[in-house]
């Protein structure tokens, strides 16, 4: 999960599944469409988002090959879920 900032007069952090999105565009503002049909306006630029899904499927990556994970970019509570699940393995 990333956390993004919802549009607003004040933005309001929430986590959002990177998993369920489909299209992050700008219109000017950045407006990300899930699987789901629905679409959230966020304060963070669509290069932003895309660097931040980036940032979190590399760090799942990095669990499943090294077994490591940086938990600065992933809340204790998946780290804990990845962690189990990598040593069940």
């Amino acid at each position: 999960m990333i956390t993004v900032h919802r549009l607003g007069l004040e933005p309001k952090p929430f986590l959002l599944n990177c998993d369920l999105i489909v299209m992050v565009e700008s219109t000017p503002d950045t407006i990300v469409t899930l699987t789901t049909g629905d679409r959230i306006g966020v304060v963070e630029t669509p290069a932003e988002v895309r660097a931040e899904v980036a940032r979190w499927r590399a760090g799942v990556q990095r669990l499943a090959t090294r077994g490591g994970l940086d938990p600065t970019h992933v809340g204790p509570a998946e780290v804990r879920a990845l962690t189990a699940d990598h040593h069940r393995r």
